[in-house]
Formats: structure tokens, sequence, C-alpha cells
């Protein structure tokens, strides 16, 4: 006679139950196979939500879009059993992931912000950065599933009541450029490969989406910077001496107000290169202005500046 089937406490979703507990290290128990019909159900499901999701990103602003990935975190999140998703991007100055959008669910207190500048993925979860960078998911049914070397991870996801993570990276031409999170706090689930495969083209959708909304707002603001240029150009033509430094100053201030910078000055140098003076400057509002005190500053710490 047949041994009696284990009960298990954790949920499965989608297609074949996934054994994984993390990339490449132990597996957490079996569980039983979903019947055929929920299982098309709930990949039709999915399917069609990510063709609504895709077609909302067809157009829209980069501030329209980081609203619309927010409310597609909701949207898979409630599909998936997640109770808090996030959304990693790389960081165009510094190359590194961080934290962009956050979702909680409204059924539980979640006081953890991974978007808060504080939070340092790097510092926090080495052992899931170094795992990423290698454009491989990461699936952890259970706390107890982390490997000894992911002691960090396994903590930060004790200490918030996480019982259950999936890290799923996005790839473009072979280098991670954006990362799913979704995080289980209520119960144990074990999300299978299949679906978190698939859930790359979810984060493909949001990175393409970024990267055109980038594009067109650095475009954006080249075709509006250019104008400005032309304006102050058109400004300074045949313009009386008694007026050119007013005029000076009005054109740092709109630069500066375009860069949203706080400070833009104008140096004169001597004819032999060996002097400058600080003849124009411009500050934003609150920011102190010493004329004197600045051009002191650059003179006593930057001598390279006058020699370039």
């Amino acid at each position: 006679m047949a041994a009696p089937k284990q009960e298990t406490n954790r949920e499965t979703h989608r297609d074949q139950p996934t054994t994984q507990a993390t990339k490449t290290h132990a597996e957490s128990p079996v569980t039983d196979r979903m019947p055929i019909e929920p299982v098309l159900e709930e990949r039709l499901q999915f399917e069609q939500l990510l063709s609504e999701i895709s077609s909302d990103f067809v157009r829209g602003d980069l501030e329209l879009i980081n609203e619309l990935i927010s409310a597609a975190l909701g949207r898979i999140s409630a599909l998936l059993g997640s109770d808090v998703t996030t959304f990693l991007q790389v960081d165009q100055q510094t190359g590194k992931l961080r934290h962009t959008h956050q979702w909680v669910t409204s059924d539980l207190s979640f006081e953890m912000d991974f978007t808060n500048a504080d939070f340092d993925i790097y510092e926090s979860a080495p052992w899931v950065v170094r795992e990423l960078t290698k454009g491989e998911p990461i699936v952890v049914s259970c706390t107890d599933d982390f490997p000894k070397q992911a002691a960090k991870e396994r903590l930060i996801a004790q200490s918030a009541g996480i019982k259950s993570i999936a890290w799923v990276p996005v790839s473009v031409a072979g280098t991670v450029v954006a990362c799913i999170v979704f995080n289980s706090l209520q119960r144990e689930v074990a999300w299978s490969q299949d679906l978190v495969q698939r859930l790359r083209i979810l984060g493909e959708i949001f990175a393409n989406a970024l990267r055109r909304g980038l594009s067109e707002q650095l475009l954006n603001n080249q075709l509006v910077f250019e104008r400005l240029l032309s304006e102050l150009s058109g400004i300074f033509i045949a313009l009386p001496v008694a007026e050119i430094d007013d005029s000076i100053n009005d054109a740092l201030r709109a630069v500066g107000e375009f860069m949203a910078v706080d400070r833009v000055f104008v140096d004169q140098f001597s004819d032999d290169k060996r002097e400058f003076r600080l003849t124009h400057m411009w500050t934003a509002a609150g920011v102190p202005r010493d004329d004197f005190a600045f051009e002191m500053v650059l003179s006593e710490y930057t001598p390279w500046y006058t020699k370039t």
C-alpha cells in the first residue's frame, strides 16, 4: 500500500510546483501537482495580465511610467500571492542596483522601505547581488533554505517577517539592468521556475519603458536647452555695454534653474593665464553667497583650475 502524501503549508503557484529552495541549494518539500485546468486558467490569467500591462506602457512620459510600474506591481502581486513587491534598477551614475519602486498589500503593515536611500543592497544582501549579477533568478521558499553564505539575507528576511522570496533579474545584452523581488509574509510560497522565467517579461516591459521614457526626457531636455541657448544668444547680439553684466547674471540664473544646480559662476582669466577673478555669480534661493570666500577657496584648493 502506498504511503499517504504529506501535507505542506506552502502554496505552489503556476505550472509545475518548484522544489528549488534557492538557485543551487537545498530543495524544499515537494508539493502536489496542480490539476491541469486550474494551471491553464492561471497561466491564461497571467498572460492576459502581461498583455494589459504591456499595452499600458505603449506611451507615456517618465513620471507616468513610474506610476504605471507601481500600479503593475500591485496587479501582478495580487495574482502571485506576493505581499511586498519591489523593483530595482541599475543607477545610471553609479552602475549599481537600487530600489526605485515598492508595493505593499493593504492587508498588512510593513514598515521597511527598501527604496529608502539609506538601504544599500550591496551592503545588506551581498550574496543576492553576487547571484543576480550572473543573470539567474533566485527562489527561496523558506528562510531556512538560505545557504550559509547568505546569513545577512536570512537575518533581514526573518526580521522583516518575510517567509518566501523570489528575485527575478532582467538582463539586456547579457548585463543585468533591473530586478523584480516578490516577498510573501503571510505564508510560504513555492513559485515555480517556469513562472519566474516568464516574470522576466514583466521586468523587460518595465526596463524598456523606462529606457524609452528616459531617452524621450533627455531628448526633450536637449531641445529645451538648445532653445534656451538660442534665446540667450539673441539677447547678447548688439547688447549695450551698460546692460552686459545684468544680462550675464540673468543668463546664469536661467541656466542654473534649468540644470537644477545651486550655483553658477563666471571667472575671467588674465592674458597670461596666471590669475583669475570671479566676475559673475548666481546662487539659488537659500544658498549663501560669498564671492570673495568662494574665489579664495578656488585659488587655494584648486590650483589646477588656472592651468586648464
